[in-house]
């Protein structure tokens, strides 16, 4: 017994030695895991990098992308813009075109209506017909002049005016027309001519030899007269003048005819 208990002290120095070289040892162990976690760790963090950087060169080539397709959007709709416009412009001219046939078709209309016929009462029917239909009017009076200085009322539309049945050159509205061969349109402006829209001078070869007088115009017109009715009131200046002074002439031929056949 006494033999064993000679050192006891160096059994505790080795199993502390034995303890140590242990714990070292599980150490080790733990730092060679920690290693292989810190590289498994790095691995990913590069791997991880390496991704990062590829999905901002993504989003790079996205943003790229995505800023190239609103500069598409964009010019597409300045160019429907565009488009719209021309469409507009175009549709604007057709509408245009077709007023302007409209117009050319409404006075090639009423000059043939004008020279369709050697008959007084076609001719005044026809000019009447040219003011009521094309002008717009139900309220005129058709002068003829009488001497030198004189106008008579030869037509109407729709009750004969009274105070006009004759009007000398110079007085009042159509009076000034016959005498100047300038005609009148009052536009809407009352002023210039109480109960006047418009008067137009019958004229052939420069000489005024009539006038038409227009008193009111249809409820529709009540923006006044427009650029045809100011065309078609110049062409009833010209042609109806004309026309009218081509039934007196072949009145006077076709008495002159009968008084000789009448003699024969």
């Amino acid at each position: 017994m006494t033999a064993r208990n000679e050192n006891p002290g160096g059994n505790y120095v080795q199993k502390i030695r034995e303890d140590t070289h242990r714990a070292i040892a599980e150490v080790k162990d733990q730092n060679g895991r920690l290693r292989i976690m810190v590289a498994a760790l790095e691995s990913d963090r590069s791997r991880m990098q390496v991704e990062k950087i590829r999905l901002q060169e993504q989003l790079m080539n996205v943003r790229e992308e995505l800023a190239q397709r609103v500069d598409e959007h964009n010019t597409l709709l300045r160019r429907l813009s565009e488009v719209q416009r021309e469409n507009e412009s175009v549709a604007g001219r057709f509408v245009e075109i077709e007023t302007q046939n409209t117009n050319l078709a409404n006075l090639y209309v009423a000059g043939y209506q004008l020279h369709g016929s050697l008959d007084r009462r076609q001719v005044l029917g026809a000019i009447k017909e040219i003011v009521i239909n094309l002008i717009g009017s139900e309220d005129f009076a058709i002068f003829e002049r009488e001497g030198e200085d004189r106008l008579r009322m030869i037509d109407w539309f729709d009750e004969p005016p009274q105070v006009f049945r004759e009007v000398s050159f110079g007085d009042g509205i159509i009076g000034q027309v016959a005498a100047t061969g300038v005609q009148f349109v009052s536009n809407g402006d009352q002023s210039r001519g109480v109960g006047m829209a418009a008067c137009v001078p019958l004229q052939v070869d420069g000489r005024v030899t009539g006038a038409i007088a227009i008193f009111r115009l249809l409820p529709q017109k009540h923006d006044g007269l427009e650029a045809l009715d100011e065309e078609l009131l110049g062409l009833l200046a010209s042609q109806a003048g004309i026309a009218l002074y081509c039934t007196a002439l072949h009145a006077q031929v076709s008495a002159r005819q009968q008084l000789e056949e009448s003699h024969r």
